[in-house]
């Protein structure tokens, strides 16, 4: 298994799909799901791509710069102008949900339509309850899995959303600390055979553990990387 480091103005989109070139791309799991679509996001963008960011479940609503769009008409509308457009239904102050629906024809409106699928209460991982989570949408041509890496070396209950649901898989308790095997096991059971995607891997340390979940899920496509200092980000 090779690896290498990008850096612009090489792309995470075409690191994520190298070999096909997906539209509705789905992002599931914890760890910066919103960040990965923003980052996308502006990275079509600058590509002279039209791309709407929407939910199946809730999501938190975009600051005061982004395009908030309530409707399918609105968000066609606001395409003409923006380059990137947020759809979705506002319920209270901070969160949203998407626009019901609405994919098909956003589809049809923008070059790409990204999608946040999953929640995880800022948890750097996420245990689905598969009865009917994540809410991956029909029309997506991809899901992308995320995991953080900040979750390593922090107990289960701590770093996975629905722990409870975990440690009957892991056979742990919820005491047990995060290790690169945890993430491993927990990302094979949720989300292969899924594009993984590590994030927050903001240190060597945290970059060499990285590589080992990576090593551990050899039947997945993963990249390792650090969203929040985008440029750097290693393909395994």
């Amino acid at each position: 298994m090779s690896s290498r480091y990008l850096s612009p103005p090489e792309s995470l989109y075409h690191a994520l799909f190298p070999s096909e070139a997906p539209r509705v791309i789905a992002a599931v799991g914890g760890g910066g799901k919103t960040t990965f679509l923003k980052t996308l996001a502006a990275e079509l963008s600058i590509q002279d791509k039209k791309v709407i960011i929407t939910t199946t479940t809730k999501m938190h609503l975009p600051d005061a710069s982004c395009c908030l769009a309530t409707s399918i008409e609105a968000a066609v509308s606001l395409l003409e102008e923006h380059a990137i457009v947020w759809a979705g239904t506002p319920i209270g102050p901070e969160k949203m949900t998407g626009i019901p629906d609405a994919l098909s024809a956003l589809k049809a409106a923008a070059d790409y339509v990204l999608v946040e699928a999953d929640g995880s209460r800022k948890k750097p991982l996420k245990m689905t309850d598969l009865t009917y989570e994540p809410s991956i949408p029909v029309e997506a041509d991809a899901v992308v899995a995320i995991a953080g890496m900040d979750a390593l070396g922090k107990p289960l209950a701590d770093a996975i959303h629905r722990s409870h649901l975990a440690v009957s898989v892991l056979g742990l308790p919820e005491e047990a600390f995060v290790t690169p095997d945890i993430v491993a096991r927990l990302l094979r059971h949720c989300y292969i055979p899924r594009v993984i995607l590590l994030n927050k891997a903001d240190t060597p340390a945290l970059r060499e553990q990285a590589r080992r979940i990576a090593d551990l899920l050899p039947e997945a496509h993963c990249i390792v990387t650090s969203l929040q200092d985008w440029g750097m980000a290693e393909i395994r």
